[in-house]
Formats: structure tokens, sequence, C-alpha cells
């Protein structure tokens, strides 16, 4: 059964992690918990908050790159500081690049250089299928295979980590969205099992919008893995 799980921050919540401190305070042998972190703050207050989130349990911080977008980009002073600090305090950084990663590699890519003891788990496949909206089925979205490439190729540093998730987001098919086998095999070769994390994104699944609807998955559908 599951031993254990990590809560990610809900945008829907913005930076008001009382909703999950909750959680970990409740069950804190079961919950960790992943932070949000808002790029409009100080590099100073930012850090703080990431110590503050530390000491209540969290074991990681997430970068918007969209929020961030607005305020330097990932590797804004911001950025750096969070990211610095987190691999000092044995936190990882995830990304989530909801509008594709291209237009963040650059900044990427000089955090990964200027902290490499920091963690990056880059979210829901790289998002290489745009737009994001979930339940795009078909030629409905279209598939960035040369952010692909760029994706696979992010496994020459040996601290990122690719968040196998958001199926529903990331596949042209209804579950159990078979045609993420071979996405799933490159990210097997390049990166090996112990890079890859799963997560479900249960009850986030609502295929077509962001409303329940018939198309939306089961529990069963979320935690499968095409294979």
């Amino acid at each position: 059964g599951v031993t254990g799980a990590l809560i990610v921050q809900p945008i829907n919540h913005k930076y008001d992690h009382s909703y999950t401190d909750l959680a970990l305070k409740t069950y804190p042998n079961f919950f960790r918990g992943m932070g949000l972190i808002d790029p409009s703050l100080s590099p100073e207050d930012a850090v703080s908050v990431v110590n503050t989130l530390h000491s209540r349990g969290y074991v990681g911080v997430r970068f918007n790159a969209g929020a961030f977008s607005e305020y330097g980009g990932v590797a804004s002073p911001t950025g750096r500081a969070v990211y610095s600090r987190c691999g000092e305090l044995g936190m990882v950084v995830g990304l989530m690049a909801f509008g594709g990663l291209p237009p963040h590699l650059g900044a990427v890519r000089v955090l990964l250089s200027s902290s490499p003891k920091t963690k990056l788990v880059v979210d829901h496949f790289g998002f290489f299928r745009q737009p994001a909206t979930g339940g795009l089925l078909g030629d409905s979205a279209s598939n960035d295979e040369d952010a692909w490439k760029e994706i696979v190729g992010l496994s020459a540093y040996p601290q990122v980590y690719i968040k196998v998730s958001a199926l529903f987001r990331t596949s042209a098919e209804a579950p159990p969205f078979s045609d993420l086998a071979s996405r799933v095999a490159d990210l097997l070769a390049a990166y090996g099992a112990d890079r890859l994390l799963w997560g479900s994104d249960f009850p986030f699944c609502t295929t077509g919008g962001q409303s329940v609807t018939s198309v939306a998955q089961t529990y069963e559908q979320a935690v499968a893995v095409p294979t």
C-alpha cells in the first residue's frame, strides 16, 4: 500500500500554505510538503520563507515558471537565492512550466550550473504537449519534439529528475494514454528509474477542462503508468 505522500501546494491557494500546513501537522508520519515560492519577494524574504517551510516539514519548493516570468525568470536574484538555499537545506526544487519548458531553459541551466547541489524536479513530462489544458486529443494540441529532446537532454545533469505525471495533459489519447509509453521508455533510457518520479495529480484529473466532466479520470486511471 501507500506509505507516504507528497502534497504540492496548489496554485489555487497561491502562497497561503495553511491547508497544507494542517495536513502535515495532522499526519506528520505520512505527508511531506512542497511549498510554492512567491517570485515577487526579495531574495532575503524568499529565503526566510524557505527556512520556515523547512521547519514545518516541507521537503521542497515549487517554482511556477509562468509566475516567475513577470519578475525576471526563474534565475532572477530571488530564484537563485531560493534555489541555492534549497540545496543547502537538502530540499528539492520543482519546476512547473505550464506553457512549455523551452522559454525557461537558459535560466534553468544557470540554476543548474550555479547550484549543482540542488536537486531539480521537472514537473509533468516538462509539458512537451501544448497547450497543456488537458484532454486535448488528437490534433487539438501538438507535441513539441524539439522541446522533448531538450527534456531528455537535461539528463546530462545528474541532479535533474523528471516527474512522470499529468498524463491527461501530455497525451493525445484517452486513458490509458498508450501513446506515452514511448515517452516513458525515452526517460527510462536517459535518466534511469531512480531519477523518475511518479505523481497521480489526483483529484485534479479533469480532462477536458477545469470542472469534473464525463471524461475525468478515475483514481485507478490516474495511478496507472503507460508501459
